[in-house]
């Protein structure tokens, strides 16, 4: 159960992104939601759910976008993937780890874009992948994360509680 809820929940501030926040920004920018709630989900779930949530949720973004179909469902699913792999298993601070986990995604969220951007021919664009509003996303991504993994958790707990699949 918890799964189709944290799938949904990413599906739908996927579409939010895409659609009615896309105007709303700080700094120039904004924080990359859908990250945090994949990261949170592959990190607490392992490397099978969320590499397929992520692809999934890649999907969506690829649908409402300009890019090549298939260029978010496998950067979103190569980020899952990786952090698949902590499965729970990195444990501490409330507020530290999920930035940890944050910053390690995003990271890897953006070698991958650069990857991509190459391995699509749009070379053009692997310069604007490095800019100050590129750290200013990190940044912003990385502090939004132990809140949202905070509601999260919240949610898991309340749904976990109650039994059900999962």
């Amino acid at each position: 159960m918890m799964n189709v809820i944290v799938v949904s929940i990413a599906i739908i501030i996927a579409l939010l992104d895409t659609t009615w926040l896309s105007d709303v920004q700080f700094f120039g920018t904004r924080p990359d939601l859908v990250l945090i709630v994949l990261v949170y989900h592959a990190h607490y779930r392992g490397v099978q759910r969320g590499q397929l949530t992520g692809f999934g949720v890649g999907l969506v973004e690829d649908v409402l976008s300009a890019a090549p179909l298939g260029f978010f469902a496998l950067v979103r699913m190569g980020v899952s993937a990786v952090l698949g792999l902590t499965n729970g298993n990195i444990r501490g601070d409330t507020v530290l780890t999920p930035m940890l986990l944050v910053l390690i995604g995003f990271v890897i969220r953006f070698l991958l874009t650069l990857a991509l951007t190459i391995l699509f021919g749009m070379a053009a664009m692997t310069g604007q992948l490095v800019t100050a509003t590129t750290l200013i996303e990190l940044l912003l991504t990385v502090v939004f994360a132990p809140v949202i993994f905070f509601l999260l958790r919240r949610v898991a707990n309340r749904f976990e509680r109650r039994g059900g699949l999962s």
